[in-house]
């Protein structure tokens, strides 16, 4: 009820200040909404953030509770649904020890973090040979150290990577300082690195030969400018390039190398280009020395050739001389053999008819028969052939051979000769023993026959 001693005016005085304080809490709501809203936002804009890196975060408060992570670090811990609902950091830590391989040190530097305002850096290796990198910062709210946070990234494909390139700079490294060949490495023609070969080829230093134009290693600019354009058209449609070269050493020594270069990317030269480069110098000497033997060499088969075919000539004119002095010789041996045939017809046959017409007796008469045989036999093709086959014969075994030729019997060529059968027999053996006759079954008279007619 209204107080009857209040006027119209105080009512309406003290409607209008509830009016003002009704507007009051009306304007401090919607801030609180707006605000409320504000925070909302933020808190979304946050976990997106905080889902979106790659690495794993966690923030704790000073109380050891856990006021944010993400995705990431339950992923990277292997963290249990049951084990992030409590939001317990020592619950945490207890179950990361146990995945480490050396869990008393990162519990030693988790304690003292949590102590210290300072940054931190440091790896944790895993059992399972994951390598991951940690970061961690104070959480800071206007200058106050309200917990901290931490940063984890596991980096084990990186540091593999990093490891295997490592070892394979090592390795190229040692390649190319065991190689026996000069090795090297160029950029438009500018050295950015050799071996010590290459420096023990050139007389050089690496720091005389880095950074420096491939000038210097040719004894002229059009040889300069011959390998430039020889290896690089051999490279812009091959790939590779080889090209013979002369060098010369810091001495003034010239050498002569082989060079070959390809290119790190075929199509972008500024990259690089390797290059090895092999001393020839004493093979270029060798064949330059075997070229002046084969030239020499030929010479000489000209001149032998010359001089075998000048031999060749006179040992042509020689056989033709000799030919015709052969056939002068056999012309000759048949006259004589005609002179000394007629010679017997004339100045003994007549001798041996007179003899005929004396009153002989058998034997006389058969021995005058025999000489007239002998005589005429003197120059015929047995005879001849006999001696010249079978030098071995004796005067007698010629003796007896003839007779069987001419079908006497072994009693009656022993009775001419006033001697034994039996001689006549043993002089028979030798005969067929030096004609190879022995136990053939050939006729002795019938294969003496044979000779006469060859």
């Amino acid at each position: 009820m209204d107080d009857p001693s209040r006027t119209n005016q105080e009512l309406l005085k003290e409607n209008a200040l509830l009016k003002e304080k009704i507007q009051d809490l009306e304007k401090s709501g919607a801030e609180r909404k707006r605000v409320e809203d504000a925070l909302r936002v933020q808190d979304m804009q946050l976990r997106t953030i905080l889902e979106s890196t790659g690495d794993a975060i966690l923030a704790v408060d000073n109380a050891g509770n856990v006021v944010r992570r993400n995705q990431n670090f339950v992923n990277l811990w292997n963290v249990p649904s049951g084990l992030l609902e409590k939001g317990d950091d020592k619950a945490l830590l207890t179950y990361a020890l146990g995945q480490l391989v050396d869990p008393v040190v990162f519990l030693e530097k988790v304690q003292a973090l949590y102590e210290s305002t300072t940054e931190d850096f440091d790896t944790i290796l895993f059992k399972d040979g994951r390598i991951v990198e940690r970061h961690s910062c104070p959480l800071l709210s206007d200058g106050v150290i309200n917990g901290r946070v931490w940063s984890f990234r596991d980096v084990t494909e990186r540091k593999r990577a990093e490891e295997a390139l490592l070892y394979s700079e090592h390795m190229q490294s040692s390649i190319l300082q065991a190689a026996p060949i000069g090795i090297g490495l160029v950029s438009n023609r500018i050295i950015k690195r050799v071996n010590h070969r290459l420096c023990e080829m050139t007389g050089y230093t690496s720091e005389d030969l880095i950074n420096k134009s491939a000038r210097l290693l040719y004894p002229t600019d059009e040889e300069f400018e011959f390998v430039g354009k020889e290896k690089y058209d051999q490279i812009s449609h091959w790939g590779t390039g080889s090209v013979e070269t002369r060098w010369i050493r810091k001495d003034g020594r010239i050498m002569n190398v082989l060079l070959s270069s390809t290119p790190l990317d075929p199509a972008n030269l500024v990259e690089g280009v390797t290059f090895t480069a092999l001393d020839i110098t004493e093979r270029k000497e060798a064949e330059e020395e075997l070229i002046k033997h084969r030239d020499n060499l030929e010479i000489l088969v000209q001149e032998r050739t010359a001089e075998l075919e000048n031999k060749r000539s006179r040992l042509e004119e020689i056989n033709t001389a000799l030919k015709v002095l052969l056939q002068k010789r056999e012309e000759d041996r048949k006259e004589l053999e005609m002179t000394f045939l007629a010679n017997i017809q004339k100045l003994i046959f007549p001798y041996l008819e007179r003899l005929r017409c004396h009153n002989l007796t058998e034997a006389q008469e058969s021995f005058v028969n025999l000489v007239e045989t002998n005589l005429r036999q003197v120059a015929s093709p047995f005879l001849q052939n006999l001696a010249a086959r079978f030098a071995d014969f004796t005067s007698r075994e010629i003796q007896v051979a003839q007779m069987i030729r001419e079908g006497k019997s072994s009693k009656e060529i022993a009775s001419l000769f006033n001697s034994s059968s039996r001689s006549v027999d043993f002089h028979r053996d030798n005969i067929r023993k030096k004609l190879q006759l022995t136990n053939r079954k050939v006729n002795l008279r019938a294969y003496l026959l044979s000779l006469s007619e060859e």
